[in-house]
């Protein structure tokens, strides 16, 4: 019996560590994204939206 729960417990911590690759990949999978810039196009970051004038905490932009 405690040979089998031996095992079954190696399972379950092999199956946590498996999950946690996993979104240890998916997380690199997103920041690839968001340094491309593939994740900013598709929250519409990026787009032509011309704010270059607009001032950020009270200093115009420039240009140039």
């Amino acid at each position: 019996s405690a040979g089998l729960e031996s095992v079954t417990a190696s399972l379950d911590a092999a199956q946590r560590v498996g999950e946690q690759i996993e979104q240890a990949l998916d997380a690199q999978d997103e920041v690839e994204r968001l340094l491309t810039g593939e994740r900013a196009r598709e929250v519409g970051f990026g787009e032509d939206d011309d704010d270059a004038d607009t001032p950020v905490e009270g200093v115009p932009a420039t240009r140039g």
